[in-house]
């Protein structure tokens, strides 16, 4: 049994964590390989490359070997390489940005266009180039292994990929057969594929299906749905044959469109995800809020109304003098330039998570709120993950009065505080172990 994915985000990343926190320890296979898989993923072309055995670090930004006339600057969320006042290259960041570690860099011709990537992994090494033509289309993309030799040839606009292995060229006319070669070249027990995507993963258990290679494979459906099914979801009800037995519906919203649909009903099921929650909640008078901007919505509004409450702000960056200005309350303790170190003991210590800073999340705050089992209270205008935080715990825009007799009763009152602690992971679809297990049984 694999787990076959088309590439690493959160949803797919989730489902690999509920399926190896459940014990269904299997190979977990992520298709496109951007070089910063997490452990225990690989990719076909990670393989290839030599980058499963590879050590070392990411690349950070100031690092970058560079010619002496040309020099490179931070600005914001990327870097720019600069020769004589003119760009060069544009450096982007692997997440989180604020690490600063280089994932592309683009090289920029006279005109101002991009002609080429450079695509570095987590051990600061350019495993792979995409080129570009005069449009900034893209055309091909090489990979190399680690003495630098080109190892995978992919032509983008044809589909076709060349992998030089054991000597020889081997071609395959698409990304499909090129997998399905991985997988067997890896010797990979492929009697059972879990996947979640009706792209590359369905097509290939369907090819391999179609080649006798007969299996009972799972469909993880983490998208929406429209009017009606996907077409190639509807081939696995029409398709008697099908290596796909089963289609777990990660969405209540999806699974009760599904279910109004004339589908056979034994083949789909609602399924959320298990979560490995890393302690309970006690009602500790104790908040986090972290930000990457001074736009708190009302926070010092509700650090006045509870000052039996101690509120944790914690920002990667320096802070403003309009946050550093909330330092004059002693319940209020700032965390500018806050270390990784610091940042998890507040998710060990607080119990609550206020969302409701205003700007991109940071340090995947809210999920990682969740999994120690904060309770999530959040303004509806400025929420980050509403996948995550419950509808009875999200507030109108500016309505701190309810959402700080929410915060004080959940704190003070134990019964209600595990009521929506129970409806927080309602809404998040927790899973038990035992209801995975009997469901990929």
């Amino acid at each position: 049994m694999i787990i076959l994915t088309d590439l690493i985000n959160t949803y797919s990343n989730r489902l690999i964590e509920s399926l190896k926190s459940c014990d269904i320890d299997c190979p977990a296979i992520a298709i496109t390989y951007d070089g910063f898989l997490p452990d225990g993923v690989e990719s076909p072309y990670s393989y290839y490359v030599g980058d499963n055995e590879a050590e070392g670090k990411p690349l950070y930004f100031g690092r970058i070997d560079l010619p002496c006339h040309q020099e490179i600057k931070a600005q914001g969320g990327t870097a720019i390489v600069y020769e004589q006042n003119k760009v060069r290259s544009k450096v982007y960041y692997s997440e989180p940005k604020e690490k600063r570690y280089i994932k592309i860099v683009d090289q920029i011709d006279e005109s101002g266009k991009v002609r080429w990537s450079d695509h570095y992994n987590r051990y600061g090494r350019c495993f792979a180039r995409t080129v570009l033509d005069s449009d900034e289309k893209r055309l091909f993309k090489y990979y190399f292994d680690r003495d630098g030799k080109e190892k995978i040839s992919e032509n983008i606009v044809t589909g076709h990929i060349m992998l030089k292995n054991n000597g020889r060229d081997v071609i395959f006319k698409n990304r499909t057969d090129f997998v399905i070669y991985y997988l067997k070249d890896r010797g990979f027990d492929l009697d059972r594929i879990l996947y979640n995507s009706l792209s590359t993963p369905f097509f290939v258990s369907e090819k391999l299906g179609k080649e006798g290679e007969n299996g009972n494979d799972v469909l993880f459906w983490q998208e929406s749905i429209k009017d009606d099914i996907p077409l190639n979801m509807k081939s696995i009800f029409d398709n008697k044959d099908s290596r796909t037995k089963k289609i777990a519906v990660m969405y209540r919203s999806v699974f009760e469109r599904m279910d109004k649909l004339p589908l056979d009903k034994e083949k789909f099921s609602l399924l959320g995800y298990h979560y490995d929650f890393e302690k309970e909640n006690t009602g500790k008078k104790e908040a986090a809020v972290f930000t990457n901007s001074d736009e708190i919505e009302n926070l010092e509004d509700i650090v006045k109304t509870l000052p039996g409450f101690v509120f944790h702000v914690a920002a990667v960056t320096e802070m403003s003098s309009k946050l550093m200005a909330l330092d004059s309350y002693e319940n209020v303790k700032l965390y500018p330039n806050v270390r990784n170190k610091k940042a998890e003991e507040l998710f060990d210590n607080c119990d609550f998570l206020l969302d409701i800073n205003r700007g991109k999340e940071i340090l995947g705050a809210v999920e990682k709120g969740f999994l120690h089992n904060h309770l999530i209270l959040a303004f509806d205008d400025v929420l980050h993950n509403e996948q995550l935080v419950a509808e009875e715990l999200r507030f109108k825009a500016g309505d701190h009065t309810a959402l700080s007799d929410a915060l004080r009763k959940a704190a003070e009152d134990e019964a209600y505080r595990n009521r929506l602690i129970t409806i927080q992971h309602e809404h998040a679809m927790s899973e038990t172990k035992e209801r995975y297990e009997a469901f990929i049984q």
